[in-house]
């Protein structure tokens, strides 16, 4: 039931750029870490109190 089912394998294709090494990914991981997170506003910090309004979604 699966032979007819399964996906060939497609085969490896010379691109024009070069990609990425396993290497640089690893630096990427670790510039991310030291990047500040960005800020968010204050009323999406906290959750609303629960039976209010803005807890129900209204405007």
């Amino acid at each position: 039931m699966s032979s007819p089912n399964t996906p060939k394998k497609k085969p490896l294709v010379n691109l024009p750029f070069p990609l990425k090494q396993a290497d640089q990914g690893a630096t990427d991981e670790i510039l991310e870490d030291l990047r500040p997170k960005p800020q968010r506003y204050a009323d999406r910090t906290w959750m609303p109190p629960r039976g209010t309004r803005r807890s129900m979604g209204k405007r």
